[in-house]
């Protein structure tokens, strides 16, 4: 008997947050506005912090004391985000939602604050990251992948349809440097597997239908991956 109760409340619940998703879908396009989903992620270490760990060979040996995203989008009026974390690689570091009326273009603006340690580098050392504002196109989509994207080519802030995109997952067996190069941008990103759940793991936000080379730099393991257009994402199993 309880079995069937939490079964019809369970079913009850999910008609209840359908029919409210319905009625705010409804009133939304009936006040000619829609809702923008940005989903933020970072793809590499800062050039800044790269000079500091450039003799620091084992990921093991770092630890994130904070990071805090701090950003602004303006559509029709500005809207600020902010957002403190201890991990940048293995999950995604913010999503947020904006109801506005479509606009071919919006402004973004963010700070970026990371602190963070060694072995050899005591107290934390804390970098800090101005992306200015800027005007970019969001004409044809309402969801986006904001990319903070790091290369020691340097540093940009890429909105990517999430249609357009592609998350590669990567595992390791423990907390490990991973490298990501770009085959057809010739551009090589550092990061490094965090602990997320149990899982040692980093995202990586590509663009679908192109190539990269994925490497686990202190396992020495590594894979030539694609970005299927059909596909939204896979996981890439560096864990030998």
């Amino acid at each position: 008997m309880k079995k069937v109760v939490i079964t019809l409340i369970m079913v009850a619940l999910t008609l209840l947050l359908s029919s409210c998703a319905f009625l705010l879908s409804n009133f939304l396009s009936g006040t000619g506005k829609t809702i923008y989903t940005f989903y933020f992620y970072m793809n590499g270490l800062p050039d800044e912090v790269m000079r500091v760990l450039e003799d620091v060979n084992r990921a093991a040996s770092i630890d994130i004391v904070s990071f805090t995203h701090e950003a602004t989008v303006t559509i029709d009026s500005p809207f600020g985000m902010l957002r403190t974390s201890t991990n940048i690689f293995g999950v995604m570091i913010d999503k947020y939602e904006i109801a506005s009326t479509r606009k071919d273009s919006l402004t973004f603006s963010s700070n970026l604050v990371l602190s963070y340690s060694t072995d050899t580098t005591l107290p934390a050392t804390t970098v800090a990251i101005v992306f200015p504002s800027k005007t970019y196109n969001v004409q044809g989509a309402d969801e986006f992948y904001v990319v903070y994207d790091f290369t020691s080519d340097g540093s940009d802030v890429k909105f990517i349809k999430k249609s357009e995109g592609y998350i590669f997952e990567i595992r390791t067996k423990s907390r490990e440097f991973v490298e990501v190069y770009d085959v057809y941008a010739r551009k090589t990103y550092r990061l490094f597997t965090e602990s997320v759940s149990g899982v040692y793991k980093a995202f990586f936000i590509a663009e679908k239908n192109k190539y990269y080379t994925i490497k686990a730099v202190e396992s020495v393991q590594q894979k030539d991956v694609y970005s299927f257009p059909e596909k939204d994402g896979e996981i890439v199993d560096l864990t030998g």
